[in-house]
């Protein structure tokens, strides 16, 4: 960056009609080269390689793995703490609850994008005293997450039921004592969440359904499982909710906020009213002056105004340029593009990966230690 700045020092004071000018331009292409190669490349290399160390130096001692804490922090199957803050979860937590009142087994399915308030839905439905009335201590929750490690879930399960830790010999074993297991428990209903299961793990659900009475499973996903006898579908906020929940994380007071209401609008519209997109930003947001609400709203609209045709390829290619995502071609420019005067049909094939990197860390960090000690 200090070579770039030299060069354009250079460039101010000399004539473009010198010969040195083409020169110099020259140069600052090629440093620009080398910069955008440099966050494509190094840079991603460097922050794996950062990743990698962390996780790394975060791998437990033999000490730890021997320690009683370490052991229950990573096997409990209690439902997690109520949300601090919740808003707009009423009606999915009413259908949801009105199906598990039902006297017959279920087997549900609340489905939405990553961030729509799945895991707090089914969090405030194990705090519910109708439900709790009916489960009472046969309430187990399991959060899964990407790799659905079936001998695992079944271990947890073992040492939330009854303090052991048996070691089985394959998946079917462990599946045939556990089903074992809630036999002998009793005849009152049973209720497993399993929570935030990831897409390629139908085979290993299918496993958890057993044939018996008053028996429940409640799974949360992003994708649509045909095979689950009741699915519903979370939708994102209302506008109000959604502002609520902007105003709450903020800290903004009711009727008092110095923040225009037409930059508050514009974040919500931006983040398509997704609970944990506003709660992120709102956090962010907290004490800033205007001025970064203001400059917050512009980028946002900037990024994701893709009904404005001809920008959403260049915001597209934007985001990849700071390794944000990744445009990925599957077909060339075809002259049907340019017989059509649009060079942008010729993307209406190609389609964009996420980069998600600080995802897989913070699932390796939220299964260490203790649940109420966890950061």
């Amino acid at each position: 960056m200090k070579d770039v700045k030299q060069l354009i020092d250079i460039c101010s004071d000399i004539g473009d009609l010198n010969n040195f000018y083409l020169i110099y331009t020259n140069k600052l292409k090629e440093l620009d080269e080398a910069i955008v190669r440099f966050c494509k490349v190094h840079m991603n290399a460097q922050n794996r390689g950062d990743i990698l160390q962390i996780l790394d130096q975060w791998k437990p001692t033999q000490q730890e793995k021997k320690s009683p804490i370490m052991k229950i922090g990573r096997l409990l199957c209690s439902v997690p703490r109520h949300p601090d803050f919740a808003v707009g979860l009423d009606v999915p937590l009413k259908v949801l609850k009105t199906q598990l009142l039902k006297e017959k087994k279920q087997q549900l399915l609340p489905t939405a994008p990553g961030g729509c308030g799945k895991t707090a839905s089914v969090t405030m439905l194990g705090h519910d005293k109708e439900i709790i009335g009916k489960f009472k201590d046969k309430f187990f929750f399991v959060p899964v997450s990407k790799i659905l490690n079936l001998m695992v879930i079944v271990q947890r399960l073992f040492h939330h039921i009854c303090g052991q830790e048996p070691e089985f010999q394959s998946d079917e074993d462990a599946i045939y004592q556990l089903q074992e297991l809630l036999t002998k428990i009793g005849s009152s209903p049973i209720l497993l969440i399993s929570d935030d299961v990831w897409s390629g793990s139908e085979f290993h659900l299918e496993k958890f359904k057993f044939d018996m009475p008053k028996y429940n499973i409640l799974v949360t996903s992003r994708t649509i499982f045909p095979e689950f006898s009741f699915t519903y579908n979370l939708k994102s906020l209302n506008d109000e909710d959604a502002t609520t929940l902007l105003h709450h994380s903020a800290s903004l007071q009711d009727g008092n906020s110095r923040i225009p209401v037409e930059i508050i609008e514009k974040i919500v519209r931006s983040y398509g009213r997704f609970p944990l997109a506003l709660e992120v930003s709102g956090k962010s947001l907290k004490e800033k002056p205007v001025e970064v609400w203001r400059s917050r709203a512009s980028l946002m609209v900037i990024l994701f105004s893709y009904e404005h045709g001809n920008d959403a390829v260049d915001n597209l290619h934007e985001l990849t340029s700071w390794n944000r995502a990744t445009l990925v071609r599957t077909r060339k420019e075809s002259k049907d593009a340019s017989e059509n005067n649009n060079y942008y049909t010729c993307y209406n094939e190609d389609f964009v990966t996420q980069h998600d990197p600080l995802r897989e860390l913070a699932i390796h960090e939220s299964s260490r230690g203790p649940i109420r000690q966890r950061k």
